[in-house]
């Protein structure tokens, strides 16, 4: 009976600390598949992209009901960021464009939780998030939403962002899946004390 006790504590630390460790991947695919093998499983030509050792390829697809961009992101022949870029409608009230986010992020935590999550939107709507809007279309900042998984300290395996270009007059959604191994680089100026 105790050898039997054991085994079952033995299997469920097993299976916690699997589940505590589990990889974003993108799409299905495991960080580092190559380029042949993506272009192979798509079955379309995609847009292509390259310079020095960094290589995209990207294609029109629908994501969560809405039209996007996806593109995969390679270095030296090996995946390390998947996005989707969702195709907006232009000239719509700032609040459109928060409602697909809200949505997009509501999916997400369904997905992955809401725990370990940095962001700096408003998690309600009111004067604040009408605000938040206004400063973010004027100043170019973003409104983001980070999935980090352990070590908390130096890996993201997810972003979502809401985005205004003054220069196109647009937003702007994407959703970021990072190799944690690779991409960490953009999250040291993130102050993510206490997370």
């Amino acid at each position: 009976m105790k050898v039997k006790l054991l085994f079952l504590i033995l299997s469920l630390t097993n299976t916690i600390f699997i589940f505590s460790q589990q990889v974003i991947t993108f799409r299905g695919y495991n960080w580092r598949t190559s380029i042949n093998e993506i272009m192979k499983n798509e079955h379309e030509l995609p847009e292509t992209y390259s310079t020095n050792n960094y290589y995209s390829l990207t294609y029109n697809r629908n994501m969560a009901g809405y039209n996007a961009e996806v593109i995969f992101s390679f270095y030296n022949n090996q995946l390390y960021r998947g996005t989707y870029e969702l195709i907006l409608p232009k000239n719509r009230d700032d609040v459109y464009y928060m409602d697909i986010y809200k949505d997009l992020q509501n999916k997400l935590i369904s997905l992955y939780g809401e725990q370990n999550i940095y962001r700096n939107d408003p998690p309600v709507y009111n004067e604040n998030q009408i605000n938040t809007m206004k400063t973010a279309r004027f100043s170019g900042s973003s409104i983001v939403t980070i999935w980090m998984t352990p070590p908390y300290n130096s890996h993201s395996n997810l972003s979502l962002m809401l985005s205004y270009s003054n220069i196109m007059e647009c937003w702007s959604i994407s959703i970021s899946y990072f190799d944690p191994e690779h991409y960490n680089g953009w999250r040291s100026e993130l102050n993510t004390e206490g997370l």
